[in-house]
């Protein structure tokens, strides 16, 4: 298969994936923001990806296409040297189609002794505190109005240059309107605690993208 029937194949593939997910109303992430993942990834070659809600495992895709570059010769000279991804999401059955979706679409990933992906079903903040990793790229897509509780539990995970991303922080344009509904508010109240703990404080240095449903990118200093 050359390269342009590769490229054909994998939108089918993807959108076949997505149409699935709106059928069933479940939440996936659109493609502009996966594409900017996968482009930050190809930039940035994480060694270690933690994800905070990784559904069915739509975005997951997009994460650990990078790893697929990975050979014997790692970049730190040593061949103990393990890559990773873990990704934790609330529900069970959903989690287990992702890591079902994953094993499948990646099966040469995870028979691979180079690359450790697990997947952990239960509450991020609990979860979080017990992980023994630090962290070179973490991408945040869960509960919004705990967004400022994760980005806590998250720092000491974190070490200087590593990234932040978290999508849908313009909430569908409703963090900047006036008038909030009472199903919105403490979305809303999440999002914009979190943006200005990302924003004004000294210890991240922050963009924001107005792709999707809007995408900020941190730089942990």
């Amino acid at each position: 298969m050359d390269f342009f029937d590769s490229i054909l194949k994998e939108d089918k593939f993807l959108a076949g994936i997505r149409q699935n997910a709106i059928l069933r109303k479940i939440p996936v992430l659109d493609n502009t923001a996966g594409r900017f993942l996968q482009a930050v990834c190809f930039l940035k070659k994480p060694e270690k990806i933690l994800e905070i809600g990784c559904g069915i495992g739509y975005s997951t895709y997009f994460l650990l296409k990078h790893f697929s570059e990975i050979t014997e010769d790692t970049k730190t000279g040593d061949k103990n040297y393990i890559y990773s991804y873990t990704g934790i999401d609330l529900n069970k059955k959903r989690l287990e189609e992702a890591e079902d979706f994953i094993n499948k679409t990646f099966s040469w990933l995870c028979g691979s002794d180079k690359i450790n992906i697990n997947f952990l079903n239960g509450n991020a903040l609990k979860i979080i505190p017990t992980l023994s990793s630090k962290y070179d790229f973490i991408f945040i897509d869960a509960a919004k109005f705990e967004y400022p509780e994760y980005l806590a539990a998250l720092e000491p995970k974190m070490q200087r240059g590593s990234l932040l991303i978290a999508d849908n922080v313009f909430y569908s344009g409703k963090i900047f309107n006036k008038d909030v509904s009472d199903h919105d508010i403490n979305s809303v109240k999440g999002l914009k605690k979190f943006i200005y703990m990302i924003k004004t404080g000294k210890k991240y240095s922050t963009d924001f993208f107005n792709i999707s449903d809007g995408i900020s990118l941190s730089v942990y200093k």
